[in-house]
């Protein structure tokens, strides 16, 4: 299950950008919308993003055979 996919359990819509590229990216990375939300709702959602970025790395270091540079960039 991709992050996009665990967000929108949680009721949060990302895109992944990388079917905006016709070659992979070097990077990976989601595409946010900000319009129409209150700045409290914003701070939620936020919060709420982290926590699944969060179990998501933690699931990937967990499953990994040998150590490696996971970056994620607030």
């Amino acid at each position: 299950m991709t992050i996009a996919d665990e967000a929108g359990k949680i009721g949060l819509v990302v895109r992944p950008i990388s079917p905006m590229f016709a070659n992979p990216p070097a990077r990976f990375g989601l595409m946010l919308g900000f319009g129409g939300f209150t700045p409290a709702e914003l701070r939620a959602a936020v919060r709420r993003l982290k926590d699944v970025l969060d179990a998501s790395v933690g699931a990937i270091r967990g499953s990994l055979t040998k150590p490696t540079h996971l970056a994620i960039e607030a």
